[in-house]
This record gives C-alpha cells, sequence and structure tokens, in this order.
C-alpha cells in the first residue's frame, strides 16, 4: 500500500483504470473503470484537498483513513447499527494490520506514523466493546 501510495496520480490513472467506449443511438459513453470513485460533473477535487485519495479512492486502507472513521459519529453509528458495515472495518483493520507485518518481516522499514496510528486503532476497538 505505502508503494502505491507513492505513486503519482498519472501514473494510477494510466496503470489502473481503463476507458470502455460504448456507442449507442443517441452517442457514445466513456466510462472509467471502478477504481476511482464516481465524482459528480459540478464537484472539483483539488490535489492539494487534504481528502483528495479518500474521495479519489474511498475504499483505500491507511491507517488514518481507518482512524477518522472512528473519529467520525456517523460511521461510528453505522458501524453500530449494521453488522456488515462492522465486519468490513474489522477486516481493513486485520489489513492494514498484514500489510505492516508483512513489510516489518520482509525487512522493510514501517512508517513510524503509520505504526503508531495502526496500534491506536487497535486499543480503540477493544475498548469500543458496545461496537464491537
Amino acid at each position: 500500500s505505502k508503494a502505491f501510495a507513492a505513486l503519482s496520480i498519472t501514473d494510477i490513472l494510466k496503470n489502473n483504470t481503463r476507458t470502455i467506449e460504448v456507442n449507442t443511438l443517441s452517442g457514445s459513453v466513456k466510462l472509467l473503470s471502478d477504481l476511482v470513485s464516481p465524482v459528480s460533473k459540478d464537484e472539483q477535487i483539488s490535489l492539494d484537498d487534504p481528502k483528495f485519495w479518500m474521495k479519489i479512492l474511498p475504499e483505500a486502507i491507511t491507517a488514518d483513513s481507518l482512524q477518522a472513521k472512528l473519529s467520525d459519529q456517523t460511521s461510528l453509528a453505522s458501524m453500530e447499527k449494521d453488522a456488515n458495515i462492522r465486519k468490513n472495518f474489522i477486516e481493513r483493520i486485520r489489513a492494514l494490520v498484514k500489510d505492516i507485518l508483512k513489510a516489518r518481516n520482509s525487512g522493510n522499514v514501517v512508517d513510524d506514523h503509520d505504526m503508531q496510528t495502526t496500534l491506536s486503532i487497535l486499543i480503540q476497538v477493544a475498548n469500543m466493546k458496545l461496537i464491537f
């Protein structure tokens, strides 16, 4: 996930998207692959937006994005009410921990911020017995 995060937007779009053209009677329709979140024509996303990647790739798993969900009351309420949302969140934590362990076991340096944030997430979830 760190290698992906280090790529430029141009590289990501070049290597991970495809354009499909469908000719219809009313004209041509172009579709971007499901990798990129749909954004309305009127919505502008700045490259300087601190939530850029969360808006473009809402399914991306980062320690910061998971931490943000634990701080968001709407997300917490959704997790409390819906077992599938809760399960998905736990699976994302599991994937994040696996990525960190894999990197460490391979001798790669793990970003201290990511490590500390992941530990914080694990502690928070362990203490949120009413939700998890």
